[in-house]
């Protein structure tokens, strides 16, 4: 799929992620401190597909279930090490489905990476203090297909 049709994704939409069906189930545009947006499409199965239309990179996400900290040090999660490799912050500008957040909802986010380019992102809400952690990594559009 091409990023334009990646970005379109819209809520209760099915495409193939690795092969595996990815049903939109709610879709999140945050705008980060920067003034980049980035798209959240969350899936009914705890599934994150994350795109920053100014970037080349397109991220897929499973919960963690591990508890994993929010700071800027190395954690180790299922005996691998993750390192801080990225902090940001933003507020939900659109809000659909079953979406992981409300409009005007700010976020910070922090991103951990294994040597082996594997992904960790914990998500806090900063209005209502709940947070959430991810694993994955990179996907190419390749990988993605129309159903």
């Amino acid at each position: 799929m091409k990023k334009n049709e990646i970005i379109a994704l819209e809520v209760g939409q099915t495409i193939s992620a690795f092969n595996k069906p990815f049903t939109c189930a709610g879709k999140v545009v945050i705008v980060l401190e920067s003034g980049d947006e980035m798209i959240w499409c969350v899936s009914d199965q705890d599934t994150m597909l994350s795109v920053v239309p100014s970037e080349e990179e397109y991220l897929l996400y499973d919960v963690l279930e591990e508890e994993f900290e929010s700071t800027h040090e190395s954690q180790l999660i299922n005996g691998q090490e993750y390192e801080f490799s990225y902090e940001d912050t933003g507020r939900v500008s659109e809000s659909s489905g079953e979406a992981l957040a409300d409009v005007d909802d700010r976020f910070v986010f922090l991103d951990y990476e294994a040597d082996a380019g594997e992904r960790v992102r914990v998500i806090v809400n900063q209005n209502t203090g709940d947070k959430s952690a991810f694993i994955g990594g990179v996907i190419s559009e390749e990988d993605l297909l129309k159903i």
